[in-house]
């Protein structure tokens, strides 16, 4: 079970525990591989609970979004603009298939 409760495996690290953005990338990148609930609960123990953390994560998003999404307008108006967590939006590779399909669009 996770720190908030969730029938899933904890990650055992946190960001800050991290500390170095290559290697929380590359942990952002597989959990992002793995879909929405590897990304929001396999990642890091800390990104629900943790602004700064969190805010690695939303900014973590909002690149793949920028990366996925032609129109920079339509891309920041995807964007999460507040904590991620709260946002209530699913991430991952399959919510983007689903929400943009698997090109580029804009």
């Amino acid at each position: 079970m996770n720190p908030i409760g969730h029938a899933c495996k904890s990650a055992g690290r946190t960001v800050k525990g991290v500390a170095n953005a290559d290697r929380i990338r590359q942990i952002f990148d597989q959990g992002w591989e793995g879909g929405a609930f590897n990304f929001s609960l396999e990642t890091f123990d800390d990104i629900f609970m943790d602004p700064d953390s969190n805010e690695q994560a939303g900014e973590y998003i909002r690149q793949k979004i920028r990366a996925l999404v032609r129109d920079p307008e339509t891309a920041e108006l995807l964007c999460p603009n507040i904590l991620w967590a709260l946002s209530g939006r699913l991430v991952g590779t399959s919510i983007m298939r689903v929400s943009i399909g698997q090109r580029k669009v804009g």
